[in-house]
């Protein structure tokens, strides 16, 4: 028997006309995701749905923070977040994602699993450039870093050789 996500927000029941669901993402919510990038994080979330004719529309609101590697040293780096994203779901045949804030589910199905969408809407929060504060970084890492940009910096291309002798020559 498949277990049931404890993200599943229940659509069919007549008692869902309004209704608001707080969920508390912690770093055990990370881990037992599959090919999670994030692993550590506490975010707080808000979904509230409405209905909409045949239609529901989920306001998910999240606020906290998610740990992720520093894209210069490495290191974890502590990223706040704050999502405010508005879904439209509908029933039909099968599941598609119609759009970036509309989709359907079977007709069968109970409801929606937020589970992933709520980790992407966290992903798509981090900014690109995740790094610590400048002087915050792995010392170690930021010595070899300034190394291999220093002997990047001392080679040089012949051809540019060639070319500032010839300037220098007039």
């Amino acid at each position: 028997m498949p277990t049931v996500s404890k993200y599943l927000i229940p659509l069919k029941s007549g008692d869902n006309q309004n209704a608001t669901y707080s969920f508390v993402l912690n770093d055990n919510f990370f881990e037992l995701l599959e090919d999670a990038e994030i692993k550590k994080g506490n975010v707080n979330a808000s979904l509230k749905v409405k209905k909409l004719g045949e239609a529901f529309c989920i306001d998910v609101l999240m606020d906290g923070s998610v740990e992720v590697p520093c894209v210069r040293c490495l290191d974890p780096v502590i990223i706040e977040i704050s999502v405010d994203e508005h879904l439209k779901v509908s029933y039909g045949e099968a599941y598609s994602e119609e759009d970036d804030n509309r989709i359907v589910i079977p007709e069968d199905a109970e409801g929606i699993d937020m589970e992933w969408l709520m980790y992407e809407f966290i992903v798509l929060s981090i900014p690109i450039q995740h790094k610590h504060k400048e002087g915050d970084c792995n010392k170690q890492m930021e010595s070899l870093l300034s190394n291999y940009e220093n002997q990047l910096n001392e080679q040089t291309d012949p051809r540019w050789d060639a070319l500032k002798s010839l300037i220098k020559n007039n």
